[in-house]
């Protein structure tokens, strides 16, 4: 079991350095082959399906030290430089501006059109965090993401009274904090997301903020 903790002070340092961090964090190509998270997943069934068995492995349990933050929503907006750049090259003619800034999808010439969907600063940096706390945490195991199917456990603890619930407006809604955390540890704690299969979840108030996540093989 491997166990990694992360401070608040530390996460403040991060900022927009986390993904350079997080890269580094991890074994590059030329790096020895590390022991997969004993699970190598097995021979998928037909359909990518894996069988319904025990796979063997240890736990990881990862322990983050700042307040559970839920993902903020995708902000979709038009790309005014662009839609002014398909003006000016249109000299004046409308069929042309039109496929300047129609998709290709739909017969015109820009790869998305003039719509652009960004996720918020605040939660990329948040994610970046947890991505590199759980890359750390495996790559200390020595192992490498998990390829089987998974079950995951996370607590998570807001500062207040314990005998509370924290169902203010502020704390997020439980599926929106899981995706947060889910959407960090992608690609770092296994391969893909599609391998989670079990998850149980908890919201508390206790005596400081922090969230515990244990990742581990799922069990038939």
């Amino acid at each position: 079991m491997s166990l990694l903790r992360l401070t608040q002070k530390e996460l403040e340092r991060l900022g927009r350095d986390a993904r350079s961090q997080a890269a580094a964090a991890l074994p590059g190509k030329d790096a020895r082959p590390r022991k997969p998270g004993k699970p190598d997943g097995g021979v998928p069934a037909k359909g990518g399906r894996l069988a319904r068995r025990h796979y063997d492995g240890p736990a990881v349990v990862v322990e983050l030290d700042l307040a559970p933050r839920p993902k903020e929503r995708a902000r979709t907006f038009v790309d005014q430089g662009a839609l002014c750049r398909a003006f000016v090259a249109a000299h004046g003619d409308v069929r042309r501006f039109m496929a300047l800034i129609k998709p290709k999808s739909l017969g015109g010439d820009r790869e998305g059109g003039l719509m652009r969907t960004v996720t918020p600063e605040d939660t990329r940096h948040y994610e970046e965090a947890v991505r590199l706390l759980v890359g750390r945490a495996i790559a200390t195991a020595g192992m490498a993401p998990f390829t089987c199917p998974l079950q995951v456990v996370v607590d998570f603890r807001f500062l207040g009274d314990p005998g509370t619930w924290p169902t203010a407006q502020d704390d997020g809604d439980l599926d929106n904090l899981l995706k947060a955390v889910f959407d960090g540890m992608n690609k770092v704690a296994y391969s893909d997301d599609r391998l989670l299969v079990r998850q149980k979840a908890d919201k508390r108030c206790a005596d400081r903020d922090g969230i515990t996540v244990t990742v581990s093989p799922a069990e038939p």
